[in-house]
């Protein structure tokens, strides 16, 4: 039996390239049979949804508040 990963993989959470979630993502290429994913959001430096103009420390706030957000809750199941 073999493995599939996709390797290279941008996520709405991190990158302005990508229209979708990670938890959207991870659940799309389970179905599609992939054994996982590699995400490989930009954030330093480059095509970030967190805007560079910021402060860095604030830069990094942002990210960390969007990720609490979309993180699984009580109820609530992870994509994978």
């Amino acid at each position: 039996m073999g493995f599939r990963y996709e390797t290279h993989l941008h996520t709405c959470e991190g990158s302005a390239c990508a229209s979708a979630s990670g938890a959207e993502m991870a659940r799309a290429y389970k179905e599609l049979g992939y054994t996982g994913i590699f995400v490989t959001d930009h954030f330093f430096n480059g095509n970030t949804a967190v805007p560079l103009c910021l402060p860095w420390r604030e830069r990094l706030e942002r990210f960390r508040e969007m990720q609490k957000e979309l993180a699984p809750g009580p109820g609530r199941r992870p994509a994978a």
